[in-house]
């Protein structure tokens, strides 16, 4: 076997970055993913660019603090999990400017 081509697969360091930073980092990996692929789907948006998508909503909850390191519980995973689609909605609005 060999090591994934992080270039060509850029959704695994994508998670492995959400496994490391922990916390809510997770619920908010899955909103934005979810929230991409239904935009790919749609053919709003490329294969390529979910991870693209992913990314800038994982890079702009975490500079938002508090939010990634709230407590781990259903109301907050609940509130992530909003709060992640709708900064899908807007890297994906504004992509389209």
């Amino acid at each position: 076997f060999r090591a994934p081509d992080p270039v060509r697969y850029p959704a695994l360091d994508l998670a492995h970055r959400v496994m490391e930073r922990g916390g809510l980092a997770g619920a908010a990996f899955n909103a934005a993913k979810e929230r991409a692929l239904d935009a790919f789907i749609d053919r709003r948006i490329g294969f390529t660019e979910m991870s693209d998508v992913v990314a800038r909503v994982l890079d702009r909850l975490d500079a938002q603090m508090g939010h990634i390191d709230a407590p781990f519980d259903l109301d907050n995973v609940l509130q992530m999990d909003h709060l992640a689609r709708c900064e899908a909605d807007k890297v994906m609005a504004e992509r389209q400017q």
